[in-house]
């Protein structure tokens, strides 16, 4: 397990998280293609990660209007 100065110090994936996976534009178009596979993989991973933060969002949401918080974290300065 890394601690918080590792952390700190981190930088890229480590060598068994960095592979290839060979192709070209057209190929990571195609999930029948192993790059094809890869990027929609990492795209629905991505999604998943995306769900999971909004539903975090909508949880401390709820916590902040219980403490009396008028506002909502869910809307952004423009």
């Amino acid at each position: 397990m890394r601690t918080a100065e590792d952390k700190e110090e981190f930088e890229g994936l480590l060598p068994d998280e960095d592979w290839t996976v060979r192709g070209g534009v057209n190929d990571s178009l195609s999930s029948n293609t192993e790059l094809g596979q890869a990027v929609q993989n990492a795209c629905d991973e991505l999604e998943a990660l995306g769900g999971l933060e909004q539903e975090s969002l909508e949880k401390a949401n709820e916590l902040l209007k219980k403490l009396g918080y008028k506002g909502d974290i869910n809307q952004r300065d423009q």
